[in-house]
């Protein structure tokens, strides 16, 4: 008979749990410290979040939606940039210098609200969805000196609302920007500078990284009210232009007003309530359906060969550090474990941090089937939210065991 100590749970769960076989011999220690990798959890979400998948249904032959990645800076927050080519206003048969009305047909942007919350509910779950609301959605509009004229000036406003499919129209969550005495600055259209960009090592094809700037437009406005207020609606997004024109001709031949309109489109939220997303759905592939406990067993784990080298551990942390995380916030988000059998409810960094069980809560895990805890991101309302760039979740774990006792093994 020979006295030894004995080691590590992990091993034995992992040979058992695993259906390896518990090797004939085992070099323990008393009170040793195991440290073991257990892999990464990871996915990634960057394809459900490209910009004609999203928001291909907002184009057309005038309208264009892009990946937008101004001054390739920020991998924190994604972002889209949809451009919209509005009708020349021309003067053919106006007598100038008299201020005149300008005709400009209204321009109708095929919206489906709905389908963007969708979208990012399917990755994130509906507690996002029902508790999220745009952080803003700005809306720049340029007006481009039309040719022939010594002096001129435009004059007027925007009004933007929202029309469902059904003709319904939901009148306060109309903006209008400018007014009757606004004077627009001129302002060309912004030539977009569309390229290739590499990201945290990966190829971005087709986006536009040009800086576009709020006070370098004849006007511009916030569509976030429009946006939050018609959750969960299809319809357009119209804008009706309200404009004057008056100008002194210097005898070359007229030319016509230009008119654009770009809607950014940062996927940056508040937080009104408190969002729970599972990270356990975040990171289940295709492959995990069918199987939903969290070693990955078919039945409950037989202690009953093993319980003498269990006895021996006296505490287990399973560590992890986030390569990457799904969200940022600016607030006190963290992960939530729960479990009904073992009691568990606990908080942890996002970051990096341990959760911490005790030999008995690590026995009773490995007796229940499945064992399935919930694992969540817990944001407080209140919080700013932002999706970075490539959406998506890896995280590397390690399981540390102490174990602290001694164990007869027959010889």
């Amino acid at each position: 008979m020979k006295r030894t100590v004995a080691g590590i749970a992990a091993i034995l769960l992992l040979f058992s749990a695993c259906n390896f076989s518990i090797p004939e011999k085992v070099s323990v220690k008393t009170n040793a410290n195991y440290n073991y990798s257990i892999g990464n959890i990871s996915q990634d979400f960057s394809e459900t979040f490209q910009a004609k998948k999203l928001f291909g249904n907002l184009e057309t032959d005038a309208n264009k939606i892009y990946d937008y990645f101004p001054g390739q800076e920020d991998a924190k927050l994604q972002q889209y940039l949809l451009t919209i080519k509005v009708d020349d206003v021309g003067f053919e048969g106006v007598d100038f210098p008299a201020g005149v009305p300008v005709t400009v047909p209204e321009v109708k942007v095929k919206f489906n609200i709905s389908s963007i919350f969708e979208s990012i509910d399917n990755v994130l779950g509906k507690s996002f969805g029902n508790n999220a609301e745009f952080k803003e959605i700005p809306l720049y509009i340029y007006c481009a000196k039309p040719a022939g004229f010594e002096t001129s000036e435009v004059k007027g406003s925007v009004t933007i609302k929202f029309v469902g499919d059904d003709g319904s129209e939901n009148p306060e969550t109309n903006i209008t920007i400018g007014g009757a005495d606004k004077v627009m600055p001129y302002y060309n259209c912004p030539e977009l500078n569309i390229t290739d960009v590499i990201v945290d090592g990966v190829t971005e094809k087709d986006v536009v990284d040009t800086v576009l700037k709020k006070d370098e437009t004849s006007i511009s406005g916030d569509l976030n009210r429009i946006l939050n207020g018609n959750k969960g609606k299809s319809g357009n997004v119209n804008l009706e232009f309200n404009l004057t024109f008056s100008g002194i001709t210097d005898g070359n031949p007229i030319g016509n007003l230009g008119l654009n309109a770009f809607i950014i489109i940062p996927l940056k939220f508040d937080i009104d309530g408190i969002v729970d997303i599972s990270l356990t759905n975040l990171a289940k592939k295709d492959s995990d359906k069918g199987n939903e406990d969290v070693f990955n067993r078919s039945k409950a784990t037989d202690t009953s060969d093993i319980k003498k080298y269990l006895d021996v551990i006296e505490k287990i942390e399973i560590n992890y550090k986030a390569k990457k995380n799904p969200i940022v916030t600016d607030s006190n988000t963290s992960y939530v474990v729960k479990s009904t059998v073992p009691y568990i409810s606990k908080k942890l960094d996002v970051n990096e941090d341990s959760l911490r069980l005790t030999n008995e809560e690590f026995q009773d895990m490995l007796n229940v089937y499945p064992f399935k805890p919930e694992l969540n991101i817990n944001i407080p309302s209140g919080s700013v939210l932002c999706l970075p760039r490539h959406l998506g979740i890896d995280l590397n774990m390690n399981i540390s065991l102490y174990t602290n006792g001694v164990i007869n093994i027959k010889e």
